[in-house]
């Protein structure tokens, strides 16, 4: 579900970074906001930022404080823990703290015997 979220800002970034394409970009830590969420949740954060990281196209840093821009997310269950439907929600903000895009996507488990995830 982080990749989808993902690809869909990789697709509308270049407009916002437009002016400098170079801009600090600062990615803070996934905040899973349902603690009942499935085993695992944790790697929606790291694989959103790792794509991040390979996509080449941002100036990232480590230090918030020397950032343009703050790139915030959450993980979340909207549905039963029995029938999670997961989202994945991608905000970034810049330096003067207002919003410059966001972006989300969800994913539910499939009802049959297998338990796959769409």
């Amino acid at each position: 579900v982080a990749t989808r979220a993902v690809n869909k800002m990789l697709a509308e970034a270049p407009a916002i970074f437009a002016a400098d394409k170079d801009a600090p970009l600062y990615i803070a830590k996934t905040t899973v906001i349902d603690r009942y969420l499935p085993e695992g949740s944790y790697a929606a954060g790291k694989t959103a930022k790792e794509i991040l990281v390979n996509s080449g196209m941002f100036n990232i840093v480590d230090d918030e404080s020397k950032a343009a821009f703050v790139l915030k997310s959450s993980l979340n269950n909207v549905n039963t823990p029995e029938i999670p439907v997961l989202v994945y929600r991608m905000e970034l903000y810049d330096i003067n703290g207002d919003l410059a895009g966001s972006w989300q996507d969800s994913l539910r488990q499939v009802q049959n015997d297998d338990g796959s995830w769409w």
